[in-house]
C-alpha cells in the first residue's frame, strides 16, 4: 500500500489521474488544469483560505443525505431551518446520538 501512496504523491502522476477522471488535483504541485469549469473551480479554491471535501470525507450514505440537502438549500434558502433539522436528523441516524 506504500508504494501505491508514494505514486500517487508525486504531482505528475496525480495530475494524469485527475486528467482521467475529470477532477481537480489536490496536489498543489499538480500542473494546472486545462478545463474551463475545473480551471474555475481551481481559481476559486486557491482564493479560500480552507477546503473540505465533504462527500471524500464522510460516508456515502452521509454525503448521499447530505448533498441533496445541500441541493435543497441552494435552491429555497428560505428553509434553511428545516433543511437543518433534517441533515441533523440524518446524521444522528447514520452516526448515533
Amino acid at each position: 500500500m506504500v508504494k501505491i501512496h508514494g505514486f500517487f504523491a508525486q504531482p505528475e502522476n496525480l495530475t494524469a489521474m485527475n486528467n482521467v477522471l475529470g477532477q481537480l488535483s489536490p496536489h498543489s504541485g499538480s500542473a494546472a488544469p486545462s478545463d474551463r469549469f475545473q480551471k474555475a473551480g481551481s481559481e476559486m479554491l486557491s482564493k479560500s483560505k480552507t477546503a473540505q471535501f465533504f462527500d471524500r470525507d464522510t460516508t456515502p450514505e452521509m454525503a448521499k443525505a447530505a448533498m441533496q440537502l445541500m441541493v435543497d438549500f441552494m435552491l429555497e434558502p428560505e428553509n434553511m431551518m428545516e433543511i437543518l433539522e433534517e441533515i441533523e436528523e440524518e446524521r444522528s441516524r447514520i452516526f448515533g446520538g
